[in-house]
């Protein structure tokens, strides 16, 4: 009798903890990570907060945010030397104009106001700009004309 109800206890007992995993995702309810945030692109095009999700997910992925590919338009903004910020990729986002710095922009896309096509990935570091001002980083991917 005693094992009896010992195996019913069990049963039960599985049965709640699988009623409570039922908002888990597909293919994760086994996996057990940390919550640090470490951005990684999978090779599905989702990002992902670390590589274990990525890992847990059962995708390929890449270090860092997956491209963003959007228009934007160079400008000069002024010598940093002289409280200005130099050349920046002004991108509209919502409808506001949002000004990175590129990690590097090749001296043939050094022309203020031209449109480019861009690919880009957001680093996690922050240049200043103007009178304490702060902007994101973004590591060119490929950038064209147009």
């Amino acid at each position: 009798m005693k094992y009896l109800l010992l195996i019913a206890s069990v049963v039960l007992l599985s049965q709640c903890t699988n009623k409570l995993n039922t908002n888990t995702p597909t293919g994760l309810e086994d996996c057990v990570c940390i919550k640090i945030f470490q951005p990684v692109c999978g090779e599905d095009g989702i990002e992902y907060n670390n590589s274990c999700l990525a890992e847990c997910a059962g995708v390929n992925y890449v270090e860092g945010t997956c491209p963003i590919m959007t228009k934007g338009k160079i400008v000069d903004l002024g010598d940093p030397a002289i409280d200005g910020c130099g050349w920046v990729i002004s991108i509209d986002i919502d409808g506001v104009a949002v000004n990175f710095r590129p990690d590097n922009l090749p001296t043939a896309f050094q022309k203020d106001g031209l449109v480019v096509a861009i690919s880009y990935r957001e680093t996690m570091d922050l240049s200043p700009c103007g009178r304490g001002l702060q902007i994101t980083v973004i590591e060119i991917i490929s950038i064209e004309e147009g």
